[in-house]
């Protein structure tokens, strides 16, 4: 081989080296980001949150009665001055048909069904009511101010008790609470949480304490 033949071949060497170099470091450039499932790590759980608050709530008391028609009656005050507020609604429970007020209340109770009877009185004035009408009755007892709220529907019921899933730094965390009572759609806390805390509310049945999460928008 003649030295001018070598030296000849020696640039093409070069440009071969630096065209494999180049694919590699373009390859290393281009590579795609690892997903959790890649690293080993579970994919995040899209969920539902709501924040704890302050709220009045109501105390009700449910009952079951019958509609009797009334010529006139006799409005009788609590003790406080304020009629108890009465509402009352179909069979179902669903549908509020009237509102009124408690007139009378039994002071002693019936032996055979532990129950106490109340007369309320209502105007009726679209003639939702009618003799003999078979309706729930729901009573406004009391107002409880300023009761930890959540949403119901965050509540849930393990061996240990009532505990809701709170968000910490992107993660489930489990949170022992005690319900004071449900009324609708929210429940009032008497001891677990504080004001400002977010709790989960949807995807809970794929949760478990340290999951990820991703909160929906």
């Amino acid at each position: 081989m003649h030295l001018s033949s070598y030296i000849r071949r020696w640039p093409i060497a070069l440009l071969v080296a630096a065209a494999i170099l180049g694919v590699v470091i373009l390859g290393m450039t281009k590579a795609p980001a690892a997903t959790p499932t890649q690293t080993g790590m579970p994919p995040s759980v899209p969920v539902s949150v709501a924040t704890a608050s302050r709220a009045d709530v109501p105390v009700r008391l449910s009952a079951l009665g019958s509609v009797v028609a009334f010529n006139t009656v006799t409005v009788r005050p609590r003790v406080d001055g304020q009629l108890m507020p009465v509402d009352v609604f179909d069979r179902g429970g669903v549908t509020r048909l009237a509102r009124g007020a408690v007139v009378t209340l039994d002071n002693q109770i019936d032996q055979a069904t532990g129950t106490v009877r109340v007369k309320a009185v209502f105007d009726n004035r679209d003639h939702a009511l009618f003799p003999s009408q078979f309706v729930n009755v729901q009573m406004l007892a009391d107002t409880r101010r300023a009761q930890l709220v959540v949403p119901a529907a965050a509540i849930q019921e393990g061996p240990q008790g009532a505990f809701v899933y709170t968000v910490s730094d992107g993660k489930a965390a489990v949170r022992p609470i005690t319900v004071d009572q449900i009324e609708g759609e929210r429940a009032s806390i008497a001891k677990g949480l504080d004001a400002g805390d977010v709790v989960i509310t949807d995807g809970i049945d794929r949760l478990r304490a340290g999951s990820r999460v991703e909160v929906a928008h």
